[in-house]
């Protein structure tokens, strides 16, 4: 949007003055909802109302770099707004600074431990577009450095857009009504959080938290004293398309695009629904594994005994790396039983070292387990570790690629053959649109008649289950693979199911005896492979 004179700068009656209003009297806002609210926009007006005060320092934050420069992002807002208060833009430093010394910075925070640059540091804003996409740990990191010698109190802002998945959605549900809808009477009702050991704990007031959560607002000092910290005040304003006039009469047709969308995203993108999930496009559902309130779910005691054990594999080939920020996982499928009446099973059961390297930083119970980025090397050596983890009833299967991976697809094979796995290959690639869609649909059809279960306690925690389920939900084979859509999971599924459901699984014996060079690829081929 272009302004013409700084007059012009400011939010829209309703939701965003309120928002507006809240600024430095909440420790913590998240503004959210549907498309086109103007969120964004907001958010790049919030140092002006203090660009006069010298103290003011404020940095912004994307995922990555490119996002910040990309058409109508950030540095555009800015630039069309902060030269009407004399700001000056300063590109080579990604900082805005105006004649009174207050200071706009832009960042990027990829990686998990890039936080750890800004330790130490003093802000009076700090703000996260699109928060989402960071990480609950960087951003409750961040609330650390919220202090600064500004005449208005630090506080923190993050723009979002609904998602079920979200760590976000623990924060906004006391917000939504119970069909996933924000709740026109909470918005902007203020509360109260503490963080205790990653842990966020909600209350309504400080009397509250003295009440039920003592040990969460005082320190014991090294003397011995206690000392009373007070919880951090939080609250969510939503903003939809109505809430921006403005921008609405400026493209009036956005509504109606919105209204055309699919019933999934028309609920987010127009409604702004938490709870809204694919269905008509997804192929596969996670109650029909999980039945009608969780009616179908397992324990661990549960499963029958002499069950064939498959544990799949999608390999993938690269780390991650700054110059290849999105790098395919090599993904194991869980481990799908079947037992003797024709039932399957999904069970977890990863390895503990089965996590990509960016995910060391996070406790055990954040980390997302069965999917990693190495070279074939260290991959290797992980996959060979879990089928060691797994035991020697599971079978291993690998996906033989086409012409570019069968050396590679022959080294890992060799590997786990000597160290006595047993291993089948599933030869065919699932390398096009119409071999993935035909690979995971006997999966889903299964699934879909009542024939899966799934057993919870066999995850190592509810992030691996829940980030497993939704890429199952999510799997579009008229869509790639991307850093926000991916299908490792789905393909090592199909091949582990698929494998399954043969009438004939031929085991490898033990090589254990043989060495690694020994195993050519001759050898292997006539066994099969």
């Amino acid at each position: 949007m272009s302004y013409k004179s700084w007059k012009d700068i400011k939010p829209q009656e309703g939701k965003q003055a309120l928002a507006f209003s809240l600024l430095g009297k909440v420790d913590f806002m998240l503004w959210g909802g549907s498309r086109f609210g103007g969120k964004s926009e907001l958010l790049s007006m919030i140092p002006l109302p203090f660009y006069g005060d010298p103290e003011f320092r404020a940095v912004y934050f994307r995922r990555t770099f490119s996002e910040i420069m990309q058409s109508s992002g950030l540095w555009d807002k800015a630039q069309s707004m902060y030269p009407l208060f004399k700001g000056k833009g300063l590109p080579s430093s990604m900082t805005w600074k105006f004649p009174s010394g207050a200071q706009v910075q832009y960042r990027h925070m990829q990686y998990e431990q890039d936080k750890e640059s800004y330790r130490g540091s003093g802000q009076t804003l700090i703000a996260f577009d699109e928060i989402n996409k960071f990480s609950q740990e960087q951003v409750t990191f961040l609330m650390t450095c919220l202090r600064s010698k500004a005449q208005t109190d630090s506080f923190m802002v993050g723009t979002l857009n609904p998602d079920p998945d979200s760590w976000c959605l623990p924060w906004v549900e006391f917000y939504l009504d119970e069909k996933g809808l924000p709740d026109a009477d909470k918005v902007g009702v203020i509360r109260h959080f503490v963080v205790k050991e990653d842990e966020v704990i909600f209350g309504p007031s400080e009397e509250w938290f003295l009440e039920n959560h003592r040990d969460a607002v005082f320190v014991t000092l090294p003397s011995g004293e206690e000392t009373y910290t007070r919880p951090k005040t939080f609250t969510f304003v939503f903003f939809n398309i109505f809430d921006n006039p403005l921008g609405l009469s400026q493209n009036t047709a956005y509504l109606s695009e919105l209204n055309n969308l699919p019933d999934h995203e028309r609920d987010t993108q127009l409604y702004g629904n938490w709870y809204s999930r694919p269905k008509g496009a997804s192929l596969w559902r996670r109650e029909w594994v999980f039945g009608e309130d969780d009616t179908k779910v397992k324990r661990v005691s549960d499963i029958p005994l002499d069950c064939k054990r498959y544990r799949a594999w999608d390999k993938g080939y690269t780390e991650v790396s700054k110059e290849n920020p999105s790098a395919n996982y090599t993904a194991a499928s869980p481990e799908i039983l079947k037992d003797p009446q024709g039932f399957y099973w999904l069970i977890g059961n990863y390895a503990p070292s089965s996590f990509d390297p960016d995910q060391r930083d996070k406790k055990e119970s954040e980390r997302i387990y069965g999917r990693f980025r190495h070279l074939a090397g260290a991959r290797d050596n992980l996959i060979l570790a879990q089928a060691q983890y797994d035991g020697e009833d599971t079978t291993t299967v690998l996906t033989k690629d086409n012409a570019s991976g069968i050396t590679d697809h022959t080294y890992t094979l060799a590997k786990l053959v000597e160290n006595g796995v047993r291993v089948v290959s599933d030869k065919t690639p699932n390398n096009t649109a119409d071999k993935k869609l035909k690979d995971f649909q006997p999966f889903c059809n299964a699934c879909s008649n009542g024939l899966v279960y799934i057993v919870p306690d066999s995850f190592p925690n509810k992030a691996t289950m829940e980030l497993y389920l939704k890429e199952l939900e999510n799997f579009d084979p008229d869509k790639k693979s991307s850093t926000s859509r991916r299908d490792d999971w789905v393909d090592a599924t199909s091949s582990a199911f698929n494998t399954a459901c043969e009438k004939k699984v031929v085991s490898i014996p033990t090589f254990s005896t043989v060495p690694h060079n020994s195993l050519s690829a001759s050898l292997l081929e006539s066994r099969g492979f």
